[in-house]
């Protein structure tokens, strides 16, 4: 009992001191938050840009239907009420309108969506510039109110990011809590958007970081959580997509899906291959290149309106007021080749609103042809519309979880776990195994020559942050010593005397070394200064590691780069939190070796 009462005591102590002094309570924050048992501050980070992210959703969704319940009298994705020629002349004005915007910016600045997301999480740190982003908004909402085939969900989980990345730069924190700041921000996107949390927390463990560590799985777990309530208040507690679905699913049924899963797999093949081709074709020119995009959807919208827009009206359509098999193929056609030139010419819109609705377009003309032949025993056409839409998502993105996932929480229907696991696992192999076909953002980043490939060993440095092992066994010391210093600096038994020669440099020099002089008569009598009774560290005889000062942000890839560079052994550690040019600790490249050659992960790496 005493000692139990000891520890709470001396718990609530430091909580009160860390709460007296809010730098003290930051600091301890920043320092604690680079360490692998961080859990605590990053599930507090998540819940921030969860709230955050789902506020920014909800503003930008108002943005886009607002101007469209306006445009459209009341129904925000309704453009079969225009007129022809409003329907042919709306796309092109939003395309001129864009076209001219975007010329202004370089194709760095014009960079937006879940590739470029991808792109800066895995080659710069996870920093996303608030430019991008802002042009991602502006962007997205021009495209959805002229009409473009296009989606709001991609542009969403690029602002989701992006302010998760701004809270981590804004804040100064480790470059290695970057990846799961971003996720948290993806998740809270997804979440927002659909309604689905535990399918935005999929998505963004399977589609943007590749990786799955409880860690970052909490932290994201909270912010789409915390994302998908805050919008539900505002819009409802409502699926994106109602659609109701078969109860019971017989062996029979199972068959078809299966066959319906091989060929939707191959169209998501061919909608990922018809994109890169409109990329490879696009003008150099943006507003050449989003003319003739207004230009095609615009003509393609005069006899087709339901292609037009976000479109998730049209899903309700199929299933509810059924099309004929030959309105659907047509709808179908011309939905991929728009949706496939908008994605390929770069307009700054998202696609798995489209693709979602191709997949829909899909199951629907299975599901009708399996209707027409056995009336009595095929299942309802939702059920094929929702097996087409989980295949289509799970196809293009070759994110098969994420799309079983998102499926059961539109749903809330247990019996389709069984075919849904069937058709995204057949459709997601069909695209990548038998077409060779990647997820469509990667094969994006491809064509532009990014790359997204990481060693093994790399990814290790890069989430390991310097502050985590970084060592404070060393005492700051000028560079003479009086005699009557060295004995008392001594018994504190630092490992290392750390010098600076001129600020960013420094020298690491063994404390042992001073001790076997001031223990060596013969050595003392040689080196100290007899008038001033001083020491000059720079000149006794020792071992001298150079170093130079290194931000407490970096990650061992930066402390690996910056010595390799300056060809010096180690890196102090500096932290803003301090506001002196003073080290809070040191880095030896030795550890760095010791640590990606001994650390577990590395080494079923190279098992594998």
């Amino acid at each position: 009992m005493k000692l139990h009462s000891s520890l709470t005591k001396n718990g609530i102590g430091s909580l009160l001191k860390l709460l007296s002094s809010p730098q003290t309570a930051w600091q301890h924050f920043q320092r604690r938050i680079a360490t692998v048992d961080a859990l605590p501050q990053l599930t507090l980070l998540g819940a921030v840009i969860g709230i955050a992210s789902g506020l920014l959703i909800v503003v930008f969704r108002l943005a886009i239907e607002l101007p469209l319940d306006l445009i459209l009298q009341g129904h925000s994705d309704h453009f079969e009420g225009l007129s022809t020629w409003a329907r042919f002349g709306l796309p092109i004005l939003g395309a001129l309108v864009l076209g001219l915007w975007m010329a202004k910016r370089s194709s760095t600045a014009r960079a937006v969506g879940i590739s470029h997301v991808l792109d800066r999480l895995n080659n710069h740190q996870g920093n996303l510039p608030e430019s991008n982003a802002w042009y991602q908004a502006g962007g997205a909402i021009i495209a959805c109110i002229s009409g473009q085939s296009t989606g709001r969900e991609g542009p969403a989980v690029h602002l989701g990011a992006a302010i998760a990345s701004s809270l981590g730069q804004r804040l100064a924190l480790p470059k290695n809590r970057m990846r799961t700041l971003v996720g948290c921000g993806v998740a809270g996107a997804i979440s927002a958007s659909f309604n689905i949390p535990l399918a935005g927390v999929i998505f963004a463990l399977e589609v943007v970081l590749k990786e799955y560590t409880v860690a970052g799985f909490i932290p994201i777990l909270m912010s789409a959580t915390l994302a998908a309530l805050l919008t539900s208040h505002v819009f409802g507690a409502e699926p994106a997509f109602n659609i109701p679905a078969t109860d019971h699913v017989v062996f029979g049924d199972m068959l078809y899906v299966a066959f319906v899963s091989v060929c939707v797999g191959a169209l998501a093949a061919g909608f990922n291959k018809l994109s890169i081709q409109f990329a490879q074709l696009s003008p150099a020119d943006p507003k050449i290149a989003l003319l003739i995009l207004g230009v095609a959807t615009g003509t393609l919208g005069c006899l087709l309106p339901e292609i037009m827009g976000i479109g998730y009206d049209s899903i309700h359509q199929m299933v509810s007021t059924p099309w004929s098999i030959g309105f659907l193929l047509l709808f179908l056609t011309a939905k991929l080749v728009v949706t496939a030139m908008a994605c390929g010419f770069g307009l700054p819109g998202g696609i798995i609103g489209p693709i979602l609705i191709l997949g829909t377009a899909s199951g629907v003309i299975f599901g009708s042809l399996a209707q027409s032949v056995l009336p009595e025993s095929a299942a309802s056409l939702g059920f094929y519309a929702l097996m087409g839409m989980g295949a289509m998502m799970a196809g293009v993105l070759q994110a098969p979880l994420a799309a079983l996932v998102a499926l059961l929480e539109m749903t809330q229907n247990p019996s389709l776990l069984m075919p849904a696991m069937l058709a995204v696992v057949i459709s997601s192999m069909m695209a990548s195994e038998a077409f060779n076909r990647r997820s469509i953002f990667v094969e994006l980043l491809a064509e532009r020559g990014i790359s997204l490939e990481q060693h093994p060993t790399l990814h290790l440095l890069r989430n390991t942050a310097v502050t985590s092992l970084m060592k404070q066994n060393y005492i700051q010391v000028p560079s003479k010593l009086h005699l009557s210093e060295i004995t008392p600096l001594l018994d504190k038994d630092p490992k290392w005397l750390l010098l600076c020669t001129q600020y960013p440099h420094y020298v690491l020099i063994p404390a042992i070394d001073l001790a076997r002089i001031i223990n060596d008569e013969q050595l003392l009598n040689d080196y100290i200064d007899h008038e001033s009774q001083t020491l000059d560290l720079t000149q006794i005889p020792a071992q001298r590691l150079s170093a130079q000062s290194l931000s407490h942000r970096a990650h061992l890839e930066d402390a690996l780069q910056l010595m390799t560079e300056q060809q010096i052994d180690a890196v102090t550690i500096e932290a803003n939190w301090t506001h002196l040019q003073e080290p809070i600790g040191v880095l030896l490249l030795d550890q760095i070796n010791h640590y990606y050659q001994f650390s577990p992960r590395t080494q079923h790496a190279a098992v594998d």
